[in-house]
């Protein structure tokens, strides 16, 4: 049984990786710039263009946003969203436009 679980507890950590996705970019004869991490997204006549970008993971902090004391996130997102309406109204009343 112990060497069971051990053997389960290898098998998992061995299989565990970190997960990490490449990047590529390309520009467009208009001068557009395009990024994608599906290489097959990228358009035929632009896949020996593209180029595998080099991320700085330094830069790059991933967290859950905090909620304001005593709201939820999701009524938080409401209230903002309701007062950046109200103020497009009045944005649009002051200005006479209906």
């Amino acid at each position: 049984m112990l060497r069971f679980a051990a053997l389960a507890v290898c098998i998992f950590l061995f299989s565990v990786s970190s997960a990490h996705a490449d990047f590529y970019r390309w520009v467009e004869k208009d001068g557009k710039e395009f990024f994608t991490n599906e290489p097959r997204q990228i358009p035929q006549n632009y896949r020996d263009k593209a180029t595998k970008i080099k991320l700085d993971e330094s830069r790059v902090r991933v967290r859950e946003r905090p909620a304001e004391q005593g709201k939820t996130l999701a009524k938080t997102t409401k209230a903002k969203t309701a007062e950046a309406r109200r103020r497009g109204e009045n944005a649009r009343k002051s200005a006479g436009v209906n």
